[in-house]
C-alpha cells in the first residue's frame, strides 16, 4: 500500500522534532541510563513511539550525533563566511589572496572555538564517543557512518593543509592526508579522554599543538579573542558571551 505524502511528511517533521529534542535533553541532562525516557517525554510519546520513527535506539543515537554533527559544521561554515577573510567554495573553506595567514588563522581559531563550545555539552561527546566504539565493527551501522565522516573531513580540509604547506607556515611540509588523521584523532583522542576526565584541556592541548607546528599562529592568537563560547545556532550564551582568549 502506497504511503499517503502527507503522512509521510509528518513522520519526516516527527522524527525531526525528535532528533532536535534529543539534542537539548542530552546536552541539558547528558547521556544517562534514563536519556530514552527523557526524549520520549520531551516529545509526549512514550519510549515505544519515539522508536516507532527509528529502526532501533542505536540508530536513534547514531542519528542524534549524526544531528550533532551537521549543526556544528552549519555554525562552523557560518562563521567561516562571517569571517570575511575566507570563502566557502563547494561547501569547503578556501584561502582567497587578501591576507591568507590570517585567513589560516582565523579558520583554525574556528575549529578551535567549536571544539571549546563542544566541552560544554558533555552528554553529546559521552553519546559521540560511544558511537565511535561502536564503529570498530563492519557489521554495525556505526561503522560506514563514522568512515563517511572521515573521508567528507579528509576532503573538505586536505586541500586547505595543502595551501598552508604551500605557503611555507607550517614547521615542515605535511602529507595532507597524514595531517589531517593526525589532527582528527588527537580531537577525536582527547574527546575519549575528556570523558573519563573533565581535567583534560582539550582546547589548551589543540592550540598548543597549532602554536608548536604553525608558523606564526602563536603571536597571531595572542591578539585575537578566538575561543568564544557559542551555543550551536551560532549565537552567544548567557555569560559566554565573553570572549576568553587561548592560553597554552
Amino acid at each position: 500500500m502506497e504511503t499517503h505524502p502527507r503522512l509521510y511528511a509528518k513522520g519526516v517533521r516527527k522524527r525531526q522534532e525528535i532528533l532536535d529534542k534529543s539534542l537539548d535533553v542530552i546536552a541539558q541532562r547528558g547521556f544517562g541510563e534514563t536519556v530514552l525516557r527523557d526524549i520520549a517525554d520531551a516529545v509526549n510519546l512514550s519510549q515505544a513511539g519515539v522508536l516507532h520513527y527509528f529502526p532501533s535506539s542505536e540508530d536513534l543515537y547514531l542519528q542524534i550525533v549524526d544531528a550533532r554533527e551537521r549543526r556544528r559544521m552549519e555554525t562552523a561554515l557560518r562563521q567561516v563566511g562571517d569571517s570575511g577573510v575566507i570563502r566557502i567554495v563547494d561547501g569547503a573553506p578556501a584561502i582567497g589572496p587578501e591576507d591568507p595567514d590570517s585567513a589560516i588563522y582565523t579558520l583554525i581559531s574556528i575549529f578551535l572555538r567549536n571544539i571549546h563550545h563542544a566541552q560544554q555539552t558533555p552528554g553529546l561527546i559521552e553519546l559521540f564517543v560511544r558511537m565511535q566504539a561502536l564503529a570498530s565493527s563492519p557489521s554495525n551501522p556505526a561503522y560506514e557512518y563514522f568512515r563517511r565522516r572521515t573521508d567528507i573531513i579528509h576532503a573538505s580540509f586536505e586541500p586547505f593543509v595543502a595551501e598552508v604547506n604551500r605557503r611555507g607556515l607550517l614547521m615542515r611540509d605535511w602529507d595532507p592526508g597524514k595531517a589531517i588523521s593526525i589532527i582528527v584523532a588527537m580531537a577525536d583522542g582527547l574527546e575519549l579522554q575528556w570523558v573519563r576526565d573533565h581535567g583534560i584541556d582539550i582546547t589548551g592541548t589543540l592550540t598548543l599543538f597549532f602554536d608548536l607546528t604553525l608558523s606564526g599562529f602563536e603571536e597571531w592568537r595572542r591578539g585575537e579573542e578566538i575561543i568564544t563560547p557559542i551555543p550551536d545556532d551560532g549565537t552567544p550564551s548567557g555569560n559566554d558571551s565573553a570572549a576568553t582568549t587561548a592560553k597554552k
